[in-house]
């Protein structure tokens, strides 16, 4: 039955004005509210129900667990929905409806219309959880992973970020700006209205969701703004720095550091391809020939499930075949997670190098070909990688050999 039409005239200047999609979750008739706020749906009866409710006392007035049926000479009615639960659940129901109706709040107070996602989203997941993971940041290597503000000084320092972007920090991230947008809030918040109980019809319900989403997206904004304008004050610099360099390497479209990268998904907004190159390797074969294999991604996205493929054509006994964006042949002991984070990034990032540096083993002539031509014909040949004993870069030992077990 939910979201159903719309329960009542709109009002002008509501939150429903502003947001046309805005569910409306009843219809317009009367409602059924219990005194503690929980919306009543009719029961259907039949034999067995009818015979339960015949050894039910009078039903109390308040809804507690287990729930009570509320009588109403429509039938029997039962309490199913906590309203204002409805209320502080509505930006995981509705997403793209609350961040509307958020905006619209904001428009009414004259407030920026939204921080840029960008400073929350995947996009500070991948430089500051990610990346201190395969890109070293200091001369000597450390025994402990090192932290954002680390991970932010050696990026500025790598990056030439023009000054237009610190300029615009600075002014977004100034104190007196986020104390008059906090002043602002605090004038406005209230706590949230109590559901209308008995009997009420839809426009009323709709009228008490507008005014209590609008005090929720208040109570929510002031402390999101109290908790930057803290945090501002205790590190200094560091915000504004931050907000500069996530800005700028969005409008550059990622970027590449010692061989770890990322760049966006054009499938969905703010997702984003991640990858570490392999650098050039040496397999063997059966015989103890060498393979030189060239440079490649292997990467994953944040939008799909973390199975690791190579970005480039490549062929690779773990390939099927030679062809780009493959997924790599991975051992049966790595689980393919079901939610995506920094851990499960750098775990199946490390899962697909690791397949492909040492997953092919010489004397099982495992995968899906083998270096050597011993099942004959084969859809993928590695001839032209094979080089020479006397190849400089296999003499020199530059290029390491990945799979020489003995």
């Amino acid at each position: 039955m939910w979201p159903s039409g719309p329960s009542g005239r709109r009002r002008e200047g509501s939150i429903r004005t502003a947001v046309p999609s805005l569910p409306t979750l009843w219809d317009p008739g009367p409602q059924l509210v219990t005194p503690d706020g929980f919306l009543c749906l009719p029961l259907l009866l039949d034999p067995q129900v009818a015979r339960d409710l015949r050894c039910l006392s009078a039903s109390p007035e308040s809804a507690t667990l287990p729930f009570s049926l509320q009588t109403s000479e429509a039938g029997e009615y039962v309490p199913a929905l906590r309203l204002i639960s409805l209320v502080t659940s509505y930006d995981r129901l509705w997403p793209r409806e609350y961040q509307q109706a958020r905006e619209a709040v904001c428009r009414e107070l004259g407030l920026p219309v939204a921080d840029d996602p960008v400073l929350e989203g995947w996009l500070a997941t991948l430089v500051f959880e990610v990346l201190p993971h395969f890109v070293r940041l200091g001369p000597t290597p450390g025994r402990t992973r090192p932290g954002p503000d680390a991970v932010l000084d050696f990026l500025v320092r790598r990056l030439q970020i023009p000054p237009p972007y610190y300029e615009r920090a600075r002014q977004e991230a100034a104190p007196e700006e986020l104390e008059g947008r906090l002043a602002i809030l605090e004038a406005q918040a209230a706590s949230l209205p109590p559901p209308p109980a008995g009997r009420v019809f839809g426009a009323d319900l709709d009228r008490w969701l507008e005014k209590a989403l609008r005090a929720l997206i208040i109570s929510r904004e002031r402390q999101r703004v109290a908790r930057r304008l803290a945090l501002n004050r205790q590190q200094g610099e560091k915000p504004w720095l931050r907000r500069a360099l996530l800005r700028y390497l969005r409008d550059q479209g990622g970027m590449e550091i010692d061989g770890f990268g990322f760049f966006p998904d054009g499938r969905s907004a703010g997702d984003y391809w991640v990858y570490r190159r392999t650098g050039e390797y040496l397999l063997q074969d059966y015989y103890g020939r060498l393979y030189l294999f060239p440079d490649c991604r292997v990467a994953v996205s944040t939008r799909e499930r973390l199975r690791p493929v190579v970005w480039e054509t490549y062929k690779h006994p773990f390939l099927r075949r030679h062809a780009p964006r493959q997924e790599i042949c991975l051992p049966q002991e790595y689980q393919v997670p079901l939610t995506a984070g920094p851990r499960e990034i750098i775990a199946a990032l490390e899962a697909g190098l690791n397949a492909l540096y040492y997953g092919y083993n010489p004397r099982r002539r495992n995968g899906y070909h083998s270096l050597d031509r011993h099942r004959g014909e084969q859809l993928v040949s590695f001839e032209d990688y094979r080089l020479s004993p006397e190849d400089p870069r296999v003499l020199s030992g530059r290029v390491e050999v990945k799979n020489r077990y003995l």
